[in-house]
């Protein structure tokens, strides 16, 4: 658990895995059986017979004590490989989701791990609610009911997300014809707060108050100097950033390699301010790391 402290998981968040892995824990022990060592196999069976979280949070406790057993291994605790789960039709499904969503859609890794669990989640609802097994007896009244289900104690980003993850799911089963009409049209829009004293844009002035702000005898305020920079010479997203590695500076002809979304590459120049400011941060601050990627945490 101090490991998930520190990664800064919220406090509900952690109550939550605690939860689920002392349940697992007991019960693991109370089966007796002789095989020792715990596998996926049991986390499945877990889920199943034990496990009466809420749906929003059984999705986290299975996530949780999967990562509990890869960590278990990664120290030796226990020896046993990770078992493959079996071949069903959710797990078919899920794959050629996470197979559009890459190769189609040009989704990253992580933008995956949000859209590939509302799968099975939606599945598993049509089933024991609805009684429903082919998804072409999906209607826009059960797929209102599952979001309005879901959405209730979530906070407005989450439930914009999961929208934003079932219209792309629809969008995909009517893409790859396996319903016969696009009902992308019945999943709400859920708009993002915003708050109001933020402006949209900045003057000159107000980007040269941002640049000023970093403290620059810090290897933190060198690091952020050289982020913003970036920002504002070339009008970059956050993740655009984020993605930079070693290898996409190109120092002799004076520029920067890009990805961007939909596995986008943009070749763009790099304002000699911000390659002076990234050429200070590589000497001083970040040192020798075995990832390539420019900017760290610290």
């Amino acid at each position: 658990m101090a490991g998930l402290e520190a990664a800064g998981y919220a406090a509900n968040t952690l109550c939550t895995k605690r939860a689920a892995f002392r349940r697992f824990v007991s019960w693991q022990q109370r089966l007796k059986r002789r095989r020792v060592e715990p596998d996926e196999s049991e986390v499945v069976e877990f889920m199943a017979r034990v496990c009466r979280l809420a749906p929003k949070h059984r999705c986290l406790a299975s996530t949780a004590l999967s990562a509990f057993l890869q960590y278990l291994r990664r120290h030796k605790v226990i020896t046993t490989p990770a078992s493959k789960p079996p071949e069903t039709a959710t797990l078919v499904l899920t794959r050629r989701y996470a197979e559009f969503l890459r190769n189609e859609k040009g989704l990253a890794e992580a933008s995956l791990r949000v859209y590939l669990p509302l799968v099975p989640q939606l599945l598993h609802y049509l089933e024991k609610r609805h009684g429903i097994t082919s998804l072409r007896r999906l209607d826009t009244s059960v797929l209102r009911a599952f979001l309005f289900e879901r959405a209730e104690g979530r906070s407005s980003e989450s439930v914009r997300l999961l929208a934003t993850s079932l219209r792309s799911f629809l969008r995909f089963l009517h893409v790859q014809g396996d319903i016969s009409h696009d009902l992308t049209a019945a999943i709400p829009t859920v708009y993002r707060w915003s708050q109001p004293g933020i402006p949209r844009i900045l003057t000159a002035e107000e980007v040269g108050r941002v640049l000023a702000a970093p403290d620059q005898a810090t290897a933190t305020g060198r690091r952020d100097y050289a982020i913003l920079l970036l920002l504002a010479r070339l009008g970059l997203r956050a993740s655009e950033v984020l993605s930079i590695e070693l290898g996409d500076i190109r120092w002799r002809a004076g520029e920067v390699l890009i990805r961007g979304k939909g596995n986008r590459r943009d070749i763009l120049p790099l304002p000699r301010d911000a390659g002076a400011a990234i050429v200070r941060y590589l000497r001083l601050d970040r040192g020798i790391r075995p990832t390539q990627r420019v900017f760290l945490r610290t």
